[in-house]
């Protein structure tokens, strides 16, 4: 009985910490976090459209989007986003030089949230 009890006290904390992790409100609902993207070719410029939404009651503004990578540019849109309303983060992947499967990241900083939004792209590169 007490290895039992041991466990519990050990995981329940992790398991408590991931259950509210994952309810963060960021203040844009975004309609995918993660896009994957279909097969190309090395060498072609691939966009990738991540749509949102405000849910939050307040106006938002997207204050960087910031790609981990120079094969990866976003355009996002510079005024403030009012409650209820929708707007979009346009990736384009440059797929030149790039070889097999990639995985990039796109960090966005509102003015809701200190906590950044991270959004994907996958994608496999052929040739």
């Amino acid at each position: 009985m007490p290895r039992i009890l041991s466990f519990f006290l050990l995981f329940s904390p992790l398991v408590f910490l991931s259950f509210f992790q994952g309810k963060k409100d960021n203040g844009l609902l975004f309609e995918e976090n993660l896009i994957q993207l279909n097969d190309v070719r090395s060498g072609k410029k691939v966009p990738a459209i991540f749509r949102f939404k405000n849910v939050s009651n307040v106006p938002i503004l997207i204050q960087e989007v910031k790609p981990n990578c120079g094969c990866t540019v976003a355009k996002y849109p510079k005024a403030p986003i009012r409650p209820g309303e929708n707007g979009e983060i346009k990736a384009i992947y440059d797929s030149y030089k790039q070889h097999g499967y990639n995985q990039k990241f796109i960090s966005v900083k509102t003015s809701f949230s200190s906590e950044p939004i991270v959004l994907t792209i996958r994608v496999n590169v052929d040739g």
